[in-house]
């Protein structure tokens, strides 16, 4: 699920800020989770309603190279001052993975 509060509001705000002098397009879903289509491999142990995925905001741009859109999907995170590591950073990468994984099969 989403940030909640102040940094959530901050964190679109800069998100959004940042990326648009990219010229990045911002899309929906916002602030949602979706269903897991693939629990067997994506549902953590011993968890036992159903799995979801999160995103926070989805943004695209036009690659000039491969003259396509790429969409960027983002679960913004805050974190307290020297608490981020190599676990937490290689935690979020997999769970951004299986929600591309997810995403590619939801009609949500």
């Amino acid at each position: 699920m989403a940030e909640n509060g102040p940094i959530e509001d901050l964190a679109k705000r800069i998100s959004e800020d940042l990326l648009s002098r990219f010229k990045w397009q911002q899309h929906g879903p916002c602030d949602r989770d979706f269903l897991c289509d693939d629990e067997a491999k994506h549902k953590p142990e011993g968890k036992k309603q159903k799995h979801t995925h999160p995103v926070d905001v989805v943004f695209s741009y036009k690659d000039p190279y491969l003259n396509k859109v790429i969409y960027l999907n983002t679960d913004l995170k805050s974190y307290k001052a020297g608490s981020i590591n190599a676990s937490k950073i290689e935690s979020a990468l997999a769970s951004l993975a299986k929600t591309i994984e997810c995403a590619r099969y939801s009609p949500e």
